[in-house]
């Protein structure tokens, strides 16, 4: 029984009335031993990155630290370096202003004492004078001597207070230079504490894939065990479905020979129904080898002759490893002489070695004969507007063959229709006309022409204000014509073409024929034999020279039809070129409105409709 878990979403258990012990270890209990091993490895996993993301928080908060404490360092050094570097100058000022008060007060002392020295000690006045004469100029020489002596230690002084600021000017480049020594060594453990965090960094990627890949193997083991879980529940049902089937079967052999006296006119006709199917594929097998051939009905291997064989079979034939075997009378017989025969006209044909050309042809000239000048454009406008339709869907075969664009309830949908034949014989152009200069013919020597793709080219449409992508429709509506592959005989086939879709048929069994309400026609195949492949629209092109064949948008809707056919429908709906697709078909006729021109075109629309032709020919001999 199936229990939850708060791990995994669900585990399995063993039932509690479950006491003994398995011979061998069943592949549910594999797949949930996997599913442990898994969710611990995952655990792993994650206990392993949360422990490199701890380290990366610890090592982050010790960068953190680092920095503040170097910081800090570094702030009290400049502040202490500051600090002292202002008490240095102050003590300088001190200094320097008492060495400058003691010079002067040790100058005034010595004055004063060479003033005394200068009164005289005794005078005696009179004409003859007497007394210590010489006392002044002694004060004089020793006033003198006092000063020079002054000028001397004042220098001196000066010399004392230089020395000082040049050792205050070291003392502040030392500290200086102490804090840049800090600087560079908190940098230094910076770099060192951001190394340890990129190191544990560059493992994080790694065991975050790692909790990736475990998560995901978890997962995998769990649509596993689902797996594994339902085909065990499928084995039992195959189990039960083979008791039953066993049980219908001895069921069946009690009443086989009642049933197969009541069935046997059923099996009898569904077999019949079977086999006209079958019949019925074969001949359209042999209606394609007749058209690819295109054998007269006198030649031996002409298609034709399997026809009527096919229509007079009533059994399968022989058939030996899916291939069908010539000798036995059957449809077996004729699609194996069908085989053979076309083994060898392939090379006599020239299926294996088509010819391949190309060719473009004038609509203006070589069908309707209208000269290209300008003495003729106005020939030509008219010849438009004389295939210029008020609603395609008036159209018999617009509504039969063409797949619509827009449905009918969107209203009327004008369009140029424009019907021709075309041929390939000697003297006549491409539409049956004289051969003169300038037209393009198909070889009438090569006894099949077969279309690879189709293009269309509006000459002079590039100049006009209609849509970039104009789209029509080419529609081979009479019969593919084509020559007998006797070089010497010039009798012609006409193939009218259905094109339809084929049903494709199921595989026939046992269950199908058991069926009392089976219809080989209705249950074994997957379509209508009755619907129509539709054409649809392709891309027209801006014609303009010189001609470029790589340019062109080409179709292969009609590939392997015949180019010699006796009636094509040009469709072209008004509602490609504009929105308004009366608009957009006078433009593509009549050109642009003049300007003040009260409604008047200048008459200088689309000057000649071009088709191009791919094509393969087969030389018949």
């Amino acid at each position: 029984r199936t229990v939850e878990s708060a791990d995994l979403g669900f585990a399995f258990a063993k039932p509690p009335g479950w006491t003994g012990s398995r011979r061998a270890v069943g592949q549910i209990q594999e797949v949930q031993n996997e599913m442990v091993q898994a969710r611990v490895a995952l655990r792993q996993a994650m206990i392993d990155y949360d422990i490199l993301r701890k380290d990366i928080n610890a090592a982050v908060d010790t960068l953190r630290a680092t920095f503040e404490i170097q910081e800090s360092n570094i702030d009290i050094g400049n502040d202490a370096s500051s600090t002292i570097s202002t008490i240095e100058k102050s003590v300088f000022a001190i200094n320097t202003t008492a060495a400058i008060a003691h010079r002067t007060a040790s100058f005034l002392g010595t004055t004063f004492k060479a003033a005394k020295e200068c009164i005289p000690k005794n005078l005696i006045a009179g004409l003859a004078g007497g007394g210590d004469l010489f006392s002044t100029i002694s004060c004089a020489t020793a006033s003198v001597g006092n000063t020079a002596a002054f000028v001397v230690d004042t220098v001196g002084d000066g010399l004392e207070v230089v020395a000082n600021g040049v050792e205050l000017a070291i003392n502040d480049t030392a500290s200086a230079a102490e804090t840049e020594v800090q600087i560079n060594n908190a940098n230094l453990d910076l770099y060192n504490v951001s190394g340890e965090i990129d190191e544990l960094l560059r493992r994080e990627p790694a065991l975050r894939a790692e909790i990736y890949a475990r998560t995901e193997a978890a997962k995998q083991l769990i649509g596993k065990y689902n797996t594994t879980l339902a085909r065990g529940a499928q084995i039992g049902e195959k189990l039960v479905a083979f008791r039953r089937g066993g049980a219908a079967a001895i069921q069946e052999y009690r009443y086989e020979d009642m049933a197969f006296r009541i069935f046997r006119n059923d099996a009898l006709q569904k077999y019949r129904a079977a086999f006209e199917q079958a019949a019925k594929y074969v001949y359209l097998a042999a209606a394609a080898y007749d058209y690819e051939t295109n054998l007269l009905g006198t030649d031996s291997q002409a298609g034709q002759a399997f026809l009527t064989d096919i229509v007079k079979e009533r059994s399968i034939g022989q058939i030996l490893n899916g291939q069908p075997v010539v000798g036995s009378r059957g449809l077996a017989d004729a699609m194996a002489r069908m085989k053979l025969n076309f083994d060898v006209l392939k090379g006599q044909l020239g299926f294996n070695n088509p010819q391949v050309e190309t060719n473009r042809f004038s609509l203006r000239y070589e069908l309707f004969r209208i000269n290209d000048d300008e003495e003729s454009d106005a020939t030509w406008r008219e010849q438009l507007e004389a295939s210029r339709v008020n609603n395609l869907w008036d159209i018999p075969e617009f509504r039969r063959y063409a797949r619509p664009f827009a449905p009918e309830e969107a209203g009327p949908q004008p369009g140029l229709v424009i019907t021709f034949d075309t041929n390939v014989l000697f003297g006549l152009n491409f539409f049956g006309n004289e051969l003169g200069p300038n037209d393009s013919a198909y070889d009438s020597s090569q006894f099949s022409t077969r279309i690879r793709g189709v293009g269309t080219w509006f000459e002079d449409y590039a100049g006009l204000p209609l849509a970039n992508t104009p789209r029509m429709y080419l529609i081979p509506i009479g019969a593919d014509v084509m020559r007998s592959p006797d070089a010497d005989d010039f009798s012609v086939r006409q193939w009218q073409i259905l094109d339809q879709v084929v049903p494709v048929p199921l595989p026939l069994g046992a269950t199908d024929l058991n069926a009392h309400d089976w219809l080989p026609s209705i249950d074994n195949q997957i379509g209508d034999p009755t619907q129509i492949r539709r054409y649809s629209q392709y891309l027209a092109h801006h014609y303009s020279e010189p001609f470029d064949a790589n340019q062109v948008v080409s179709s292969t809707r009609l590939v392997g039809r015949s180019v010699w056919n006796r009636k094509w429908m040009m469709i072209i709906p008004g509602a490609s070129f504009l929105n308004n697709p009366n608009e957009g078909l006078d433009t593509f006729i009549q050109g642009q409105l003049i300007p003040g021109g009260d409604g008047e075109r200048d008459g200088m629309g689309v000057d000649d409709i071009h088709l191009f032709f791919t094509t393969y020919s087969y030389s018949g001999n």
